[in-house]
């Protein structure tokens, strides 16, 4: 999707805290697109790539099958589980985004088994691409004033209330760790 065009005249005639918060909603796309997409998408300049190191999805550059399933430190996550932990999450937050209750989160479910063979890898890959362009419509699709909309969740015996803002600020957050923890194996 290209950038969101504004009418003029709206703009002129807005408030100032809706402009504010067109503005913050544009800046809160553009960050989730950052923390995932590859930075060649933000231009060649030194300016457009992210300050916090690789995206997700730079970071899976070059990863294949047997990488993403070896377990080069031990008793932690391998390349493959995050990257079903990601998608999962950002298909999580795209239900959200839709109105839908994400209630109690089971281990399973956050952490969802890793495959084993090539084809199954691609798959994964792809899934995790197609989670972010649904989650990445559903966030250009916001209005401004969506961004203070509230949402609550349970997980285990913790209830939490946030706004959209923080779970949408949340997400690229959650982008950026495990692009680096993906860095991190790569090099192990």
């Amino acid at each position: 999707m290209g950038k969101r065009v504004y009418c003029f005249f709206a703009i002129v005639n807005a408030p100032p805290a809706l402009i504010s918060l067109m503005r913050e909603l544009d800046l809160i796309r553009g960050r989730f697109n950052q923390t995932f997409k590859l930075e060649h998408a933000f231009g060649d300049s030194a300016t457009h790539r992210a300050w916090h190191g690789p995206s997700l999805m730079r970071a899976l550059e070059g990863v294949d099958a047997e990488q993403a399933k070896a377990d080069p430190i031990g008793g932690r996550h391998t390349i493959w589980e995050i990257v079903n932990h990601c998608a999962y999450w950002v298909e999580e937050v795209d239900r959200a985004l839709r109105g839908e209750n994400i209630f109690d989160v089971e281990a399973i479910e956050d952490w969802p088994e890793a495959g084993g063979s090539p084809e199954e890898w691609r798959a994964d890959l792809g899934k995790l691409a197609e989670t972010f362009d649904n989650l990445d419509r559903r966030i250009y699709g916001l209005k401004p004033e969506d961004l203070e909309r509230k949402l609550g969740a349970t997980f285990g015996e913790t209830y939490f209330d946030f706004t959209f803002r923080k779970m949408l600020h949340g997400i690229s957050d959650h982008n950026v760790y495990h692009a680096g923890q993906i860095s991190l194996l790569k090099t192990a």
